[in-house]
């Protein structure tokens, strides 16, 4: 079913800005009251590349996507923003699986074939296959053929970790404007076997963001001044 989120800022009193998400594409509105324009951007979740949190100033979230910027409310709607981070990611993933259904489909198909052809070779030349180790010796002198058995070509999980990635200054900054309110918070990195997880905890917030590996573009770190360095993942 399609889903509307009002995404206006309220600071731009002339501009509406809307979030329709549909079952096969997403769709923002732009309207401009004072100029009586209204602008169309339609994009299938296959093509939004990424869905992302950003976070600016103290308290200030916003998405950040393919389709735009957009910091609803009065910028610090943080119930919101993961609300429709959480949604857009979670259809974007299962349009990607279903592609990846089709995909795999096609793949069996072809190898179903290949192993038609393979058997009829094998019955035709008295080939054995997969080969011997001794075969692949002889086929390949002076290479490493893993022994029978060995477990080489065995594939293993990653190890899940935990960081803690708060920024004691921006902690400082926030409860100082918030007057104590916000509390101290903590900000920690989860990674998980195929996600990874920014769970942020204070006074005023207690969300838990999931980022697909899949759909992060690039991981690097920047040095900002002489001893401040910042992880950047989108």
């Amino acid at each position: 079913p399609d889903q509307v989120y009002n995404m206006s800022n309220f600071l731009e009193c002339c501009t509406i800005r809307k979030l329709i998400l549909r079952p096969e594409e997403a769709e923002v509105r732009v309207e401009d009251i004072c100029s009586c324009n209204q602008i169309v951007q339609k994009r299938e979740y296959a093509q939004l590349g990424n869905v992302n949190r950003l976070k600016s100033c103290i308290c200030c979230v916003g998405v950040s996507s393919d389709l735009g910027h957009f910091n609803p409310g009065y910028g610090c709607n943080r119930s919101k923003v993961n609300e429709v981070v959480e949604e857009m990611q979670d259809r974007m993933i299962r349009r990607g699986n279903m592609g990846q259904i089709r995909k795999q489909e096609l793949l069996l198909q072809q190898m179903g074939e290949l192993l038609r052809q393979v058997n009829a070779l094998q019955g035709a030349t008295a080939a054995y296959y997969p080969p011997s180790p001794a075969m692949m010796k002889r086929a390949f002198p002076g290479e490493k053929v893993p022994r029978e058995g060995s477990g080489a070509w065995k594939i293993t999980s990653v190890e899940e970790k935990s960081y803690n990635i708060t920024d004691y200054c921006q902690n400082c900054a926030k409860c100082c404007c918030t007057l104590g309110c916000a509390g101290w918070g903590t900000d920690m990195l989860d990674l998980e076997k195929d996600s990874l997880y920014l769970v942020e905890k204070d006074n005023f917030d207690n969300s838990r963001i999931k980022m697909p590996y899949a759909q992060l573009e690039s991981v690097d770190y920047t040095r900002e001044s002489c001893c401040f360095y910042r992880v950047n993942f989108a």
